[in-house]
């Protein structure tokens, strides 16, 4: 009898653990999914705003900084120096 509860207390203890590992298993491989797919947003983001401040810095002679030194800079700091470019395109033009 006490083999029996031994064995069957064996064998919860073993399910619970399996369908723990593959739940978290699970959880890990939607995480890295969403990482990737929230990098990959975040790359063409920094990518086009980069673009818009190199051909500003192009068109207004300016020196072009490099994509590297761009790339480190958040999204935000990216938007704030494009548009401070466009407004000096349009005093140049106006």
């Amino acid at each position: 009898m006490y083999e029996t509860r031994e064995k069957v207390k064996r064998d919860y203890d073993w399910r619970i653990n399996t369908a723990r590992n593959e739940g978290l298993e699970k959880g890990l491989e939607k995480g890295r999914e969403e990482g990737r797919e929230k990098g990959r947003e975040e790359g063409l983001e920094k990518g086009k705003w980069i673009g818009m401040i190199r051909t500003c810095q192009m068109i207004l002679s300016e020196s072009q900084s490099s994509e590297e030194s761009l790339r480190e800079k958040p999204i935000a700091e990216l938007q704030l120096l494009a548009e401070n470019l466009q407004i000096a395109l349009r005093k140049r033009n106006g």
